[in-house]
């Protein structure tokens, strides 16, 4: 018997490190500091409990490999602060997006075994659970703010994040969780059908359709229907009848066909004060990203500058006072690689993309790979890696694909495996 028992040490180290990693799946349900902090905890222990536990470190060379793999377009972005103007800015940017770069090199160099597949299986137990939590809210301050209106519309949903005030919640963001959400229990219900998870998916899909994402709507369709071929004809009866309850939606319930219908009504429309929508908004965002960039798509304007630009034609090209008082981004993550740093960031982004997806049917994980699918297309049309919560939620899918990388690596027996 011994003053301090070691063993338990270990044991207790290696429950805080899987706490640690559980909470990053919860940041549906946590403010902007509560999900640095949990970031910040699972990094720490990733490094303190991988130096601790000790061991040889496999495989080193093809470790770098993948590191820059995973990391080549943040890097290429951080050069690009050597041509910017506005140094503060530029490193600001780099800052609060340094999880982008810390998560590779902590699960590559700093391995555990313990976030083995059912931790995050569990893990993502976690976060739709979350995203459930975060749904139930929703309705309960929809009910609350404006059950008694005699005709509900889109406009209602999304004011309702508004009235959330410990959270800052984007119906794109938030409807990113739904979907996400949706897809891994489609992969569940593939696997084995329980009430639960068909009420669970029918659930979010009716709060999904009431935010009217149209972006998240379409992405999730193209997913799902990847996601459906991957697994074969097996339990094909559920997948019809969501995609039935889809299609309904969207041709039946008048405010959300209102909202696809103003795609095709604004069409290329410029934004002014006069008639101002989410879609000539955009456009005329696009048109300033062209403007900007296309004497300068090889090395961008630099980290510190593109926004400023941005700013700067905004306020030349419309005469709408929403332009003259907010700083909208690119609205395109792949417009924001090509403006700050220009297109080798977006090849190397785009590469990363397309590994991911070839690894990940090697290992026939379907969920995530649907999942990319979604992302890879709500890219598009927003710069998801701009904000603090749809960069949480990439950096779950980077997680989990970093850690079966890692897993494959740990040792030589596994390499073969």
């Amino acid at each position: 018997m011994t003053f301090f028992d070691f063993k338990i040490l270990k044991s207790s180290l290696n429950d805080i490190h899987r706490i640690s990693f559980l909470l990053l799946f919860a940041f549906p349900l946590m403010p902007f500091s509560l999900v640095s902090i949990s970031t910040g905890l699972f990094l720490i222990m990733q490094v303190f409990i991988s130096i601790y536990n000790g061991g040889k470190l496999y495989n080193t060379k093809k470790r770098i490999i993948y590191f820059f793999l995973f990391c080549a377009y943040y890097l290429v972005i951080a050069v690009s602060l050597f041509y910017s103007d506005n140094l503060s800015e530029g490193l600001g940017h780099l800052t609060k997006q340094i999880s982008l770069f810390a998560f590779p090199v902590v699960l590559l160099f700093f391995p555990r075994e313990s976030i083995d597949e059912k931790t995050n299986e569990a893990a993502w137990y976690v976060f739709v659970s979350s995203s459930l939590v975060l749904a139930i809210y929703i309705l309960f301050e929809f009910a609350f703010n404006y059950g008694s209106e005699e005709m509900i519309s889109a406009t209602f949903f999304r004011k309702t994040l508004g009235s959330i005030k410990y959270l800052d919640l984007h119906p794109t963001y938030v409807s990113s969780y739904f979907c996400i959400s949706i897809l891994f229990l489609l992969d569940k219900i593939y696997q084995k059908v329980t009430l639960s998870n068909v009420a669970a998916t029918f659930f979010f899909l009716t709060v999904l359709l009431s935010l009217t994402s149209r972006m998240c709507i379409f992405s999730l369709v193209v997913a799902a229907l990847v996601l459906i071929f991957l697994r074969g004809k097996k339990n094909l009866f559920w997948a019809t009848l969501l995609g039935v309850f889809v299609i309904l939606a969207l041709f039946k319930v008048d405010f959300v066909v209102d909202r696809f219908k103003v795609v095709y009504e604004s069409g290329i429309e410029m934004p002014d004060s006069k008639h101002l929508t989410s879609t000539n908004l955009r456009t005329g965002i696009y048109r300033c990203v062209y403007l900007v960039l296309k004497d300068d798509w090889v090395f961008g304007k630099g980290i510190g500058d593109f926004q400023t630009f941005l700013n700067t034609c905004y306020k030349e090209s419309y005469d709408t006072t929403l332009f003259q008082r907010r700083h909208f981004n690119s609205h395109s993550n792949y417009f924001y690689l090509l403006g700050t740093s220009g297109i080798l960031s977006v090849l190397c982004f785009i590469g990363l993309l397309l590994w991911i997806f070839y690894f990940l049917i090697q290992r026939k994980d379907f969920f995530l790979f649907a999942s990319f699918t979604f992302i890879s297309l709500v890219f598009f049309t927003e710069s998801l890696l701009q904000r603090a919560y749809g960069l949480a939620l990439f950096n779950l899918l980077l997680i989990s694909v970093l850690g079966k990388v890692s897993r494959i690596l740990y040792s030589p027996e596994k390499m073969n495996g």
